[in-house]
């Protein structure tokens, strides 16, 4: 009989002993080695969410351009948007009161040589996300054009939601704003910068001057 009590009490020694090991992290489920069940769900499935777009952004608080006026006219839908042109500079324009406007200018003073360009359109559209009507555009640009716009924000114009395309092409700086109305009217302003000039300068009065009527 002692000897079967020394056997029991050596067995109880050694569950204990491996217990303690459990406890203490040690044991096979609980090893250093071992992964995290989330951590390998993220590595194995997971990818990381896209970025999102950018967000809305007031419009600049500069004072209306109040050089000449321009129209844009969608006869059908008696819709008419009106803005105006920088004073600095003298401007050529064409279609006056008609879907596009394309005004131009040279008149910089000495060292710029290059010509600005803001080209206005309006025209029906059907209702769509604004990110999506950015991203056509950036396509159908680039193919065009030959210029790499990005979407770079939002910006409201007169209580009208639009979206902005920038980039630098071969003849200067591009800036794009596009919004779409209640009405689901697509009013786009495209402006060419040479690159030694500011865009804010052109940009940011021009938009502050437009109309909705």
């Amino acid at each position: 009989m002692p000897r079967v009590s020394s056997i029991a009490a050596i067995g109880l020694i050694v569950a204990l002993a491996l217990a303690a090991c459990t406890v203490d992290g040690e044991g096979p489920n609980n090893s250093p080695s071992s992964t995290p069940a989330t951590a390998s769900a993220t590595s194995q499935g997971t990818q990381p969410s896209p970025p999102s777009l950018p967000t809305l952004t007031p419009s600049a608080r500069n004072a209306p351009a109040t050089g000449q006026l321009f129209t844009l006219y969608l006869r059908f839908a008696e819709k008419r948007i009106t803005f105006r042109a920088p004073t600095n500079v003298k401007w050529n324009g064409l279609n006056d009161k008609s879907t596009m406007v394309v005004l131009k200018t040279k008149d910089f003073g000495p060292g710029t040589e290059e010509i600005a360009y803001l080209t206005a359109s309006v025209s029906s559209h059907t209702p769509d996300n604004l990110g999506s009507l950015a991203q056509r555009l950036i396509e159908a640009e680039e193919m065009s054009k030959n210029t790499s716009l990005a979407l770079t924000g939002f910006r409201v114009v007169n209580s009208v939601k639009g979206f902005v395309l920038q980039g630098t092409g071969p003849r200067g700086e591009r800036y794009i704003w596009a919004g779409l109305d209640s009405d689901n009217v697509l009013a786009k302003l495209d402006f060419l910068v040479p690159k030694n000039l500011k865009p804010a300068n052109w940009v940011d009065p021009t938009l502050a001057s437009i109309e909705w009527k």
